[in-house]
């Protein structure tokens, strides 16, 4: 498990390097999308294992950097294989499985 303080570094640096290592000369082709939506992909899977250890807020954090990260590379990159589709509906259903999780947490 890793420590619930590494997250978000480790989301940030993981899109970064990603997006940095995909891109070819200013442009991401449909495939590199695929490479860079996969290490999302690994990213959504790792806030999934936090919100499993209750560290909601990080978590939270971590799923709302990749969504910002994918709406910013959808407006840019080739997207047409449905790779970051698939992203961001995984977001989605990871907010929509917790989400009254952490709401019920703070009424109390």
């Amino acid at each position: 498990m890793i420590p619930t303080e590494d997250i978000m570094p480790i989301v940030k640096n993981t899109i970064a390097a990603s997006i940095k290592c995909n891109t070819h000369r200013g442009y991401i082709g449909w495939s590199s999308c695929d490479n860079i939506c996969m290490d999302m992909h690994d990213c959504l899977d790792m806030c999934a294992e936090t919100l499993e250890m209750r560290a909601y807020l990080v978590a939270l954090e971590a799923t709302t950097y990749i969504l910002i990260a994918g709406v910013k590379l959808a407006s840019h990159a080739d997207s047409s294989s449905g790779m970051l589709t698939d992203v961001i509906m995984d977001w989605y259903l990871i907010k929509q499985n917790n989400l009254h999780k952490i709401i019920d947490l703070y009424r109390m």
